[in-house]
């Protein structure tokens, strides 16, 4: 979610008084903390196919999610981006979230039951994609909702917990996961690697904790239980972690460029999932030095890395965010180089995404959105 640097006129005082008082984290973290009770209403139903469908539940349900409804439209992403700098996953998570809640009440109507409880569902996923971003913003470990008891999958459990940013529990989820020993043969080896990428993204982006970090990869290292396809990557992120704090100890931390140059070299060298320590690392600070970008020039260059860096963690739950990244990218500074260079990835992102075994078949109204872009960007 977003915030932007609010520069308020040293001429308009007692405006200025009153707004810095919306701006205060309190101030948001009680906005956001309304929307959160509205989604905690819908959690024992949305988890739970039989309560969602059950007659007897259809007005309360209806009236816990027209409540989200309206809530999701006062989330203040002005805010936000006061707090956090012109970061445009906020805008793109505040869409998503209004988008989800309202096909929700549509498909809930028409008693399309899957499909509401998904779209309830990708709400909560929003709240996960906003809350690694950064260890800022409030807990909700005072819920009278015990996330423990519901009957669903560990993952999704620690995904509940990261966006009511119960860190810790999360990761105790996370961590029954990884030592249960299968059923199956085959059953959910990537359950496993998913786990332990959604672990580090709390330990390395949220708790800003290599020593934790390394900890908990150095014993699952040593478990049976661990798919051994994952040993190798593994072994990279423990290095990068070990380097990590040598840094931290040196008070010797290298340039962005150079992290960048670092963790392309191991993507190339040893595949993307070597690098996933890296790229994690990056992206913090990539996200922390939005606030401090002087100008649009700065932003557009930090849209493009964190567009590059999100390439690489996709398939940790951010598939749609490169392109968040690269749109703004191109909005932030038009007609420019950079914007060029982020519109070439752009429109490579959507003509892979429009490609399968019969060709490509971009459907028109992308075609048009692609050519907006194209003229904002100067070609």
């Amino acid at each position: 979610m977003k915030r932007v640097v609010a520069i308020l006129s040293m001429l308009s005082v007692v405006a200025a008084c009153s707004t810095q008082e919306s701006t205060k984290p309190g101030y948001v973290n009680a906005e956001m903390s309304i929307v959160a009770h509205k989604v905690k209403k819908l959690i024992p139903y949305v988890f739970s196919p039989e309560e969602f469908k059950k007659p007897e539940n259809d007005d309360l349900i209806k009236s816990h999610l027209r409540e989200l409804d309206r809530f999701s439209h006062t989330l203040p992403e002005d805010k936000l981006e006061a707090l956090l700098g012109k970061d445009p996953i906020i805008h793109h998570v505040v869409q998503n979230i209004q988008r989800d809640t309202q096909g929700a009440i549509q498909s809930f109507k028409y008693k399309n039951y899957k499909y509401a409880r998904a779209s309830i569902k990708n709400v909560v996923f929003q709240c996960f994609q906003c809350h690694t971003r950064t260890g800022q913003g409030v807990k909700y470990d005072h819920w009278d909702l015990d996330i423990g008891q519901l009957k669903i999958p560990a993952t999704e459990k620690a995904e509940l917990f990261i966006a009511t940013r119960q860190f810790d529990e999360a990761n105790k989820a996370l961590e029954r996961v990884m030592v249960k020993a299968p059923e199956t043969y085959n059953q959910q080896p990537f359950e496993k690697e998913e786990a332990i990428k959604k672990m580090m993204i709390a330990y390395i982006r949220v708790q800003n904790d290599p020593k934790t970090a390394l900890n908990r990869l150095e014993y699952f290292s040593d478990l049976k239980t661990t798919p051994k396809y994952i040993l190798s990557s593994m072994s990279h992120w423990k290095k990068s972690l070990k380097k990590w704090l040598v840094e931290d100890a040196a008070k010797n931390q290298s340039g962005i460029d150079q992290q960048m140059a670092t963790a392309k070299k191991l993507a190339n060298d040893s595949g993307y999932d070597a690098a996933f320590v890296e790229y994690l690392r990056i992206s913090s600070r990539l996200h922390g030095d939005i606030s401090r970008s002087k100008n649009a020039e700065e932003r557009a260059e930090k849209y493009f890395k964190l567009g590059q860096v999100y390439e690489v963690l996709k398939d940790a739950g951010f598939w749609d965010v490169p392109l968040v990244y690269y749109e703004a990218c191109i909005k932030e500074k038009q007609k420019s180089a950079i914007a060029k260079k982020c519109f070439k990835e752009v429109e490579q992102e959507i003509t892979l995404g429009f490609t399968g075994s019969a060709g490509t078949f971009i459907p028109a109204a992308e075609k048009n959105h692609l050519n907006r872009l194209r003229a904002m960007a100067g070609y």
